[in-house]
C-alpha cells in the first residue's frame, strides 16, 4: 500500500486497523480458518458494524480497507478472486462544513487585544487561518524560517511556505499587504526573544501573559478561538476549520481564483476534493471583487483604529 499505491503512512495505519478488527471479528465468529473469507464474511461484518451502532460513512471506510486488502491478496496470488467487488457502500449525506459570515470574523479581530504579545499572536493565528486557509495542522507547525518576503512586493506581501507532512509536499501561500503587518510585528517579537529560524513563530503564553517559547498545541487553537467567539456575541458552536472553509468560499467570489486555483491554495491534492468538500454545487460564480485584499478592506480600513 504504501509503496505501491503511494499511501500515506497515516493512511495505512488506518487501513491496518481496520483489517485486524475485521480479522478479529472473523476470528470469534468461526475459531478458525480466518486467513481466507468470502463475500458473505464481508457482507455479515458490515451488518455486524450495523448493530454496533457505526453509520454509514464509518461502514464505507471500513469496506474500503478490506477492498484494499482484497486487492492486495489477489495482487500476491493469495486469492483469486476480489470478494469485496460487488459490495456496494452505503448512501452518505454529504454534510458540508459550517462557515463564519465575514461579519463574524471581523468582530473576532475586534475583540483581540493587539497591544499585548499574546493578542499579537492570536491575530496572526486567526490571519493564517481566514485569510489564507491554513489547516490547524499547518498553524501549529509553522516556524519562523517559514515565513518569506514576496521578492515582487518588499514590504508589502508576505509568503508562507507551507510543509505537508501528509502528502509529503509544500505550497507557498500568498498574504497581502495589511495583514502582513501583523505578521512582522510577530516575527519582530519572536527575533526579540531570541528565537532562531527553525523555532515555532506561534508560541503559548503563561496565565500572566508570558511567553513559553513553547509551540501551541491544536486544542489550544481551538480553546482561544471560543474565547474570542464568545466574546464577540458569537453564540453558535465554533471550530478553527471553519475558518477554513470561510476562506475556499471567499476565493469563489475573487477573480482568477477557478477550481484548481482555490485547490492549489488549500494543498488539496485533487481538485474533487475541493469541490465535494466545501461546495454543494460547484457553478460559475460571478467574480464580484479583484483581490481578497479588496474583499477584506475592512480588515484595514476601521477595526484598529482604536488600538493603533
Amino acid at each position: 500500500m504504501t509503496v505501491l499505491r503511494g499511501l500515506s503512512p497515516k493512511t495505512v495505519n488506518s487501513y491496518i486497523s481496520k483489517i485486524k478488527d475485521f480479522y478479529t471479528w472473523k476470528k470469534n465468529r468461526c475459531g478458525s480458518d480466518i486467513l481466507n473469507f468470502t463475500r458473505e464474511d464481508v457482507e455479515a461484518y458490515l451488518e455486524y458494524c450495523y448493530y454496533q451502532g457505526n453509520c454509514n460513512f464509518t461502514r464505507n471506510t471500513k469496506l474500503t480497507a478490506l477492498r484494499k486488502w482484497n486487492q492486495f491478496l489477489k495482487y500476491e496470488k493469495c486469492l483469486t478472486e476480489d470478494v469485496t467487488n460487488e459490495i456496494p457502500h452505503s448512501n452518505v449525506v454529504r454534510r458540508f462544513p459550517q462557515i463564519f459570515t465575514k461579519t463574524e470574523i471581523l468582530k473576532i479581530f475586534s475583540v483581540i487585544d493587539i497591544r499585548t504579545g499574546k493578542g499579537l499572536r492570536d491575530v496572526v493565528i486567526f490571519i493564517t487561518a481566514a485569510f489564507m486557509g491554513l489547516r490547524i495542522g499547518e498553524i501549529v507547525n509553522l516556524n519562523i524560517g517559514d515565513v518569506i518576503e514576496a521578492e515582487e512586493s518588499p514590504q508589502g506581501g508576505l509568503h508562507f511556505q507551507i510543509v505537508n507532512s501528509k502528502f509529503k509536499s509544500s505550497r507557498l501561500v500568498k498574504l497581502w499587504k495589511v495583514p502582513s503587518m501583523f505578521v512582522r510585528e510577530l516575527l519582530a517579537l519572536r527575533i526579540s526573544q531570541n528565537a532562531r529560524i527553525s523555532d515555532p513563530l506561534i508560541v503559548t503564553y503563561t496565565k500572566h501573559g508570558r511567553f513559553t517559547g513553547n509551540r501551541i498545541s491544536q486544542a489550544t487553537l481551538g480553546l482561544t478561538l471560543k474565547i474570542y467567539a464568545r466574546k464577540a456575541g458569537i453564540r453558535k458552536t465554533v471550530f478553527m476549520h471553519m475558518f477554513r472553509a470561510s476562506h475556499a468560499t471567499a476565493l469563489r467570489s475573487i477573480s482568477n481564483y477557478d477550481l484548481p486555483a482555490i485547490a492549489s491554495r488549500l494543498g488539496h491534492r485533487s481538485i474533487s476534493t475541493t469541490a465535494e468538500r466545501y461546495f454543494a454545487t460547484w457553478e460559475r460564480v460571478k467574480a464580484t471583487y479583484p483581490s481578497l485584499a479588496v474583499y477584506w478592506k475592512e480588515f484595514g480600513k476601521y477595526l484598529w483604529e482604536k488600538q493603533l
